[in-house]
Parts: structure tokens; C-alpha cells; sequence
């Protein structure tokens, strides 16, 4: 698999929280939507058009790393993270991001 550019959409703010806390960390996920671009310059449109559109509930995008895609959904055993990268790769090849 090539690289892949992370861009994560905040849901509510970046306060905002979702899920069941994992079981042996007890933290939580954030919620955020999560896209995956084949190129950066795909991924940082992709942001620039979230900074016109961010709206009052802190709704807004960002360029994100696995490491700190990982931080944020630290709500999720480390089988399941990497279940959602791999169906998040399966949805990029059919989106063409």
C-alpha cells in the first residue's frame, strides 16, 4: 500500500467525545470523521475546504498523523483501529480521494 494522507473532520468540537471507554485504558474516542487522500495536496484542499465551512459547534478539518489518528480514537482496542485503517483504505480506493 502507497502512502496515504489522514485528514480528520471534528464532530462537535474537539471536545466532544463517542463510544464506550475502552475497557483496559478506560479513555475515550474523539468524534471525528476520518479520510484518507492519496496525495497531500488532495488531503490539504481537502482541509482548506473544512476552514471555509467550520461552523459555531466547532465543526472543522485537519491534517492528521497515524500516530495522532490513533491518540484520537483511544477508545478502541489496537485490533480494532487497525480493522477501521484497513476498511478506510478499502473505502479510499473506491472513492479515488
Amino acid at each position: 500500500m502507497s502512502k496515504l494522507f489522514i485528514g480528520v473532520e471534528y464532530v462537535s468540537g474537539r471536545k466532544t467525545t463517542t463510544g464506550t471507554p475502552n475497557p483496559k485504558t478506560g479513555r475515550l474516542s474523539k468524534a471525528v470523521k476520518t479520510e484518507l487522500f492519496t496525495t497531500k495536496a488532495a488531503r490539504d484542499a481537502w482541509v482548506n475546504r473544512g476552514k471555509v465551512t467550520a461552523d459555531m459547534r466547532g465543526n472543522c478539518r485537519e491534517a492528521e498523523t497515524l500516530a495522532g489518528l490513533r491518540a484520537l480514537h483511544a477508545g478502541m482496542s489496537k485490533k480494532d483501529f487497525d480493522e477501521m485503517m484497513r476498511m478506510l483504505e478499502v473505502d479510499q480506493g473506491n472513492d479515488g480521494h
